[in-house]
């Protein structure tokens, strides 16, 4: 139901006057004799209720809503139903947890043709606490409105097609409300300060998968976007740019690693603001001990075990640290450490007795001073003691054909034949060269068979020696005799050691043949043919001898 005019009620008040409630009122009050005047209009089961207040204001009272008009309020038409009540054109509709009263400021008697940043209601409400919806109406569908509390912009509604425009506010005590028409008219502030970011600035363990976050948002209710700015240097670089996400992901970082970052938050006014540079530090690495050392040679439990056995076993680091290990050793158990510190995985313990049970057992650190201790392991060497060294027979040298002094042409091929009891460890080759000076080499074994041999070449000329000596795996050894041999230089064609008439003969009966590189003496130069410079070559070193 709608309230009749106040014209009608009240008798004198001229709605074309455009003359202030207050002053209707305190006439009609004073006529009265400052007797309330109440009304009530039942619709459904509302109570409107209109009385008559202090003296500077007028009350409408809606079920839990009381509605004050003070004296700078102007109205044209007040009509009153029993959810709401229409000042001029503008209705208030709220849903209220509390009783709730609202004083009017200020209504703009002419919304349709409100310019830019024209205001058009203010009003002030008061409640015990609870969140208020606030629904007006009377607004030109379509237009846009910015609502401050408290002077604060905080709702941006548009008009709907009937006009309304709704916004929702906590009220938990006397909250100054206005509403203003959006324009070109209205200022522009630029968005909020970035803040709130996680992780938190100077935090010293954050972790490696972090998201980046923080709060934006723009006191004018403009859409926001932002760049991110994100590394290592305090003065970041740009990593993203345009995002509306208050949030980034900057992938995996890296252990122990100081970050810096800032948010510049943009409205679509193309205004800024930069947030402060953050930093925060990525947790340290967690260290793992090294491996339980594993793998042990000899094998836990070992028997016949050589005297001569290296002990080895695995180790490592699941970090990939550095690791040293602690070698300990020895016939009791728990057996004594004998080194310290040592990278390899091995340990020479030296010759071990016959028949005896050895223990040991590794530690292993890495360099952050974590240790892992590996079991006790336990071997027992061999009862057989080997006394009988190796025998070397069939010792031989083959010489190419023709004997040749120069690289790639001549050759010499040792041989030998070694056995033993047991097992034969190493053979070795010693040569006396001219010069008095020896060389040991190792020969090498025809495999599955008891033939060794060393392949050379001689440069040299002259009186050599041999001999070859063998040792087995304990460590018994053998040495046979000295053995001499020659290498003639080429210039001795007929190697009776001395360069005269007889060898340039020799030449001058092949003079002019012809075949493979070498393949006589008379060859002297090695070229393939007999020719002017063997007979130089004979020359030269004619009445050389050696």
């Amino acid at each position: 139901m709608v309230l009749p005019p106040i014209a009608t009620l009240f008798g004198e008040w001229d709605m074309g006057d455009r003359k202030s409630l207050t002053g209707f009122k305190i006439r009609n009050v004073l006529e009265a004799l400052i007797v309330s005047i109440v009304l009530i209009v039942g619709v459904s089961s509302a109570i409107v209720v209109l009385t008559t207040g202090p003296e500077d204001s007028v009350q409408f009272i809606i079920g839990n809503e009381t509605y004050i008009a003070d004296e700078t309020t102007n109205f044209n038409s007040i009509t009153i139903d029993s959810s709401h009540i229409i000042f001029n054109n503008t209705g208030f509709y709220l849903a209220a947890p509390n009783d709730i009263t609202i004083t009017l400021v200020y209504i703009n008697d002419n919304v349709a043709g409100a310019d830019d940043a024209d205001k058009i209601v203010e009003f002030l409400a008061d409640t015990s606490g609870g969140d208020v919806l606030f629904d007006l109406s009377g607004f030109p569908a379509g237009n846009d409105y910015v609502v401050k509390r408290d002077g604060e912009s905080f709702s941006y509604p548009t008009a709907d097609s009937s006009g309304h425009i709704s916004f929702s506010s906590i009220v938990d005590e006397d909250k100054r409300f206005e509403i203003l028409q959006v324009g070109d008219g209205v200022e522009n502030n630029p968005p909020y300060t970035p803040s709130n970011p996680n992780p938190a600035n100077h935090n010293t363990n954050a972790n490696l998968d972090v998201i980046l976050s923080w709060s934006g948002g723009d006191p004018d209710g403009d859409p926001v976007t932002y760049d991110v700015y994100f590394g290592t240097a305090s003065d970041p670089p740009q990593v993203s740019s345009g995002q509306s996400a208050t949030s980034y992901d900057p992938g995996t970082l890296d252990y122990d690693i100081t970050y810096y970052w800032k948010i510049v938050a943009w409205d679509d006014k193309n205004t800024s603001t930069a947030g402060p540079v953050w930093e925060f530090t990525t947790e340290e690495e967690p260290n793992t001990p090294p491996y339980e050392p594993s793998n042990p040679s000899p094998s836990d439990g070992a028997t016949d075990v050589d005297v001569h056995i290296d002990l080895s076993w695995t180790g490592g680091d699941p970090d990939g640290d550095p690791v040293t290990y602690d070698v300990f050793f020895g016939t009791v158990t728990p057996p004594p450490q004998v080194s310290s510190g040592q990278s390899a995985t091995n340990y020479d313990p030296g010759p071990l007795d016959y028949d005896i049970t050895y223990y040991w057992k590794i530690v292993a650190w890495d360099d952050k001073d974590a240790s892992t201790v590996g079991p006790v392991w336990e071997f027992t060497t061999g009862s057989m003691q080997d006394t009988i060294p190796p025998e070397i027979s069939d010792l031989g040298i083959l010489f190419s054909d023709p004997m040749d002094t120069q690289i790639d042409f001549g050759w010499e091929n040792f041989t030998c034949t070694v056995t033993d009891n047991v097992d034969v460890d190493d053979v070795f080759l010693n040569i006396i060269y001219p010069d008095s000076t020896t060389t040991d080499v190792s020969m090498i074994n025809i495999a599955g068979t008891n033939q060794y041999y060393y392949n050379t070449s001689f440069s040299e000329h002259g009186n050599y020696g041999y001999s070859i000596w063998a040792d087995d795996t304990s460590d018994n050894t053998d040495i046979s005799s000295n053995y001499e041999f020659s290498v003639s230089p080429n210039w001795d064609v007929n190697q009776d050691g001395v360069c005269n008439a007889n060898d340039q003969s020799l030449v001058y009966s092949h003079y002019g043949e012809t075949g493979t590189p070498g393949w006589i003496r008379e060859d002297v130069d090695n070229n393939g043919q007999i020719q002017v410079f063997d007979l130089v070559l004979i020359s030269i070193n004619y009445g050389e001898t050696w």
